[in-house]
């Protein structure tokens, strides 16, 4: 092992102490206050043969010398930073001759478990480090950073300046080098904003948008295992075709792909733990044109609240996702710790700001343009959020690929595979049916539902009864086998009514023996049937505007009238059967309307008078 470590030392009296970032306070306390480990942030790059070695420390020495977000030290007991005056490079390099191209990932996967294992100190020690791994064929560049310094997009833009850096140094020619970039700059943009008026307007509409708090979307967990270097992590690919019809259904909701993903995570996520509302992270970078080629942390979770109501349709759900986000984005900038005290709220509470974080980041295996030969590929890190969404798109397959990632102390009561699972049935209904109502969805994923059935004993398809809304909360939650049979035994079994999640149509109750009157609707089943209706009444020139009589007597009946005609802009006028011809004609020509909703004798009455009379139970199906 052959290590270029030139560290020299940093004198205390040579500091000029710069205050942290909005972004990185976060990250500062949760290390101090809870005894976290640092996050980290790492990525690898792989090439074939060998690199110099010389060529690879100058090359490193110049990106730091550079750009001095690589040089940056926090200290350890006060909030604050300093930029080392010292370029040199953590440089570790190992080699293993001897291991061929098909036995690398396991010992890459090894060797990154030791070094995220060891933790990077607050103080003078460097807060980034590059490990070279030298195979028989293959050579791998393991860059570590502490996320204190840098966020994602940091990591890919020191990334680029190294590409032209080494281009620099090992190439005959000429090369232009990137600009300088300093984080002073990202410094001094934060103090002029949180000096001036803006923030108390930002500070109140975020107050605003956060009073009440919404109800903590998971239980405290007392934050065991948090100091775990890795997130337990679950990753899929969502096919093109699918891809494509998420693309189409974001354009018919006049927004985009990424707003498309998000609003149906929340939705996923808010059904499956038993809620209208959460509050979300959306992960921001917040460079402008002075700041983009920045290395340094500037990524803050912007706060999002996602409510939902019981009847919305899924493009409902999303497009009031996405009209709330462009009013947010308006007041981004405000730090999460500013809300809080505003709020008055205090650790604990900060974890219940953020139920989970969401953020649309680089495609992860992409080649780099100028440099066929190089590979880059992001490397697990720790979440300071319970839940994380990170999802980007293949440019070259159009696939989607995500990844879900659990805080380490959340582990043992959340499975990722049961949220994977669940997410991608929800995106997989909303391009098949946009109408789905948010009621409609179930809590568990199909798996998990039919591993209900199997551990009851419960037939679904010969209609017995199914969860109860308290067992599907269990199986949300846990989302794994073994917790199914203790989810059956705390409940006493599946006997009972139906509850939230089941199978049907979500009509409701009925009324008697073959009576067929439905005496009862859910949000789904009176959304569905109105739907329907409205259907019905359109297709006899009902719409905005348009006076219809309403004359049904079952209050049921006559509450899905009420909500089929609001749908269409439609005036419903109450008649009352006990009226005579007389009165009733008057009010019919009186009021202009030609058809009505009525059923029983009213109805053949209304019928008589010349009006097109349509019963409670009127639907028509799209075509």
């Amino acid at each position: 092992m052959n290590i270029y470590n030139e560290l020299a030392p940093d004198s205390a009296s040579d500091r000029e102490y710069l205050p942290l970032l909005s972004s990185q306070l976060p990250i500062w306390f949760d290390v101090q206050t809870a005894g976290a480990a640092g996050y980290r942030l790492g990525c690898s790059v792989q090439f074939a043969g060998k690199i110099d070695h010389d060529d690879l420390a100058q090359s490193l020495k110049l990106l730091t010398a550079r750009h001095n977000g690589l040089r940056l030290r926090i200290d350890p007991d006060t909030p604050r930073q300093w930029v080392s005056c010292s370029d040199a490079v953590n440089l570790t390099i190992v080699a293993h001759p001897e291991v061929g191209d098909d036995a690398i990932e396991p010992l890459l996967d090894a060797y990154v478990q030791r070094v995220f294992e060891r933790p990077m100190i607050y103080g003078p020690e460097p807060l980034f480090a590059v490990h070279l791994l030298e195979f028989a064929e293959t050579s791998v560049l393991l860059w570590d950073f502490d996320h204190i310094i840098a966020d994602s997009l940091g990591v890919r833009i020191a990334l680029l300046h190294w590409f032209n850096a080494y281009q620099a140094v090992s190439s005959s020619d000429p090369v232009k080098l990137t600009p300088l970039s300093s984080v002073g700059d990202l410094i001094t943009r934060e103090q002029d904003y949180l000096d001036s008026p803006a923030l108390a307007r930002d500070l109140a509409y975020w107050t605003s948008r956060f009073d009440p708090l919404p109800p903590a979307l998971l239980p405290e967990t007392g934050r065991d295992g948090l100091d775990a270097p890795f997130a337990p992590t679950t990753r899929r690919i969502l096919p093109p075709q699918l891809a494509e019809a998420l693309k189409d259904g974001a354009s018919a909701a006049n927004t985009v792909l990424q707003r498309v993903l998000f609003a149906l995570f929340s939705v996923s996520l808010a059904r499956r733990f038993g809620h209208a509302s959460l509050s979300a992270g959306m992960a921001l970078h917040q460079r402008d044109q002075r700041t983009f080629n920045t290395v340094g942390m500037t990524a803050m979770l912007m706060p999002v609240v996602a409510r939902f109501e019981p009847w919305w349709d899924l493009s409902e759900c999303i497009e009031a996702f996405s009209e709330d986000l462009d009013a947010d984005l308006v007041h981004h900038r405000t730090p999460s710790d500013a809300i809080l005290r505003a709020l008055r709220k205090t650790a604990p509470d900060l974890t219940h700001l953020f139920d989970m974080s969401m953020s649309w980041v680089p495609y992860s295996g992409s080649t780099h343009p100028d440099h066929a030969a190089f590979t880059v590929s992001t490397l697990d890190n720790r979440e300071a959020v319970p839940i994380a969404l990170h999802a980007s798109e293949n440019p070259d397959t159009g696939a989607i690929h995500y990844m879900i990632r659990l805080r380490p102390d959340y582990a043992q009561i959340i499975n990722g595979d049961a949220l994977a699972d669940h997410f991608e049935e929800i995106l997989t209904l909303f391009a098949q049916d946009e109408s789905l109502c948010f009621e409609e969805i179930a809590r568990c994923s199909s798996r998990e539902t039919a591993l209900i059935a199997e551990n009851s004993g419960h037939d679904r398809t010969a209609g017995a009864p199914v969860a109860l809304a308290r067992l599907a909360g269990h199986v949300a939650a846990r989302g794994s086998a073994e917790f199914v049979r203790a989810a059956l035994l705390d409940d006493g079994g599946l006997d009972g009514a139906a509850g939230d999640g089941a199978a049907g149509d979500g009509a409701g109750g009925v009324d008697g023996a073959g009576s067929g009157a439905v005496r009862s609707y859910s949000y789904a089943g009176l959304w569905a049937a109105s739907a329907g209706l409205a259907r019905a009444l359109a297709a006899q020139g009902v719409g905005a505007g348009a006076r219809v009589a309403l004359g049904v007597a079952d209050e049921c009946a006559h509450l899905l009238g009420l909500v089929a005609l609001w749908r269409l802009g439609a005036v419903a006028v109450p008649l009352d059967a006990r009226l005579p011809e007389a009165r009733l004609a008057h009010l019919l020509a009186d009021a202009g309307m030609r058809v009505a909703l009525a059923d029983g004798d009213l109805a053949a009455r209304l019928t008589a008078l010349g009006c097109t009379t349509l019963p409670p139970e009127a639907r028509m199906d799209l075509p």
